[in-house]
């Protein structure tokens, strides 16, 4: 009876080595896999950072004066054709210091255009 239970002690060893191992082998994958996501969601984030003229322009026209089909909207439409206006445009977390910088770049293009028709 010793004999028997000793191989039967042994073999609950050897399956729980087993499995232990097999614990490994799925928590390095796991780990591998949630790397993989990360890496990928970095990627992604960053292909995907520049901002699109519509949702610059989704915020501009909740503002008074710039309404769709307004000067004032069409001025920053053009504004927004740049990618780098888009981007820094979209850098502050208030919209009325977004719009503060976008009248200041419409601005600027004001005075770029004028010293062109000159």
């Amino acid at each position: 009876m010793i004999f028997s239970f000793d191989l039967y002690e042994a073999q609950n060893e050897e399956e729980e080595t087993m499995f232990e191992e097999v614990d490994e082998e799925t928590q390095q994958d796991e780990a591998q896999n949630e790397e993989e996501e990360i890496s990928h969601s970095i990627e992604e984030a960053t292909y995907d950072a520049s901002p699109t003229t519509k949702e610059c322009m989704d915020i501009v026209k909740i503002f008074p004066g710039f309404e769709e089909g307004s000067s004032r909207y069409l001025e920053a439409y053009n504004v927004f054709q740049n990618e780098t206006a888009r981007e820094n445009f979209m850098v502050a977390e208030a919209h009325e210091t977004k719009m503060a910088f976008l009248k200041m770049l419409i601005e600027r293009n004001k005075g770029i255009s004028s010293v062109g028709e000159l």
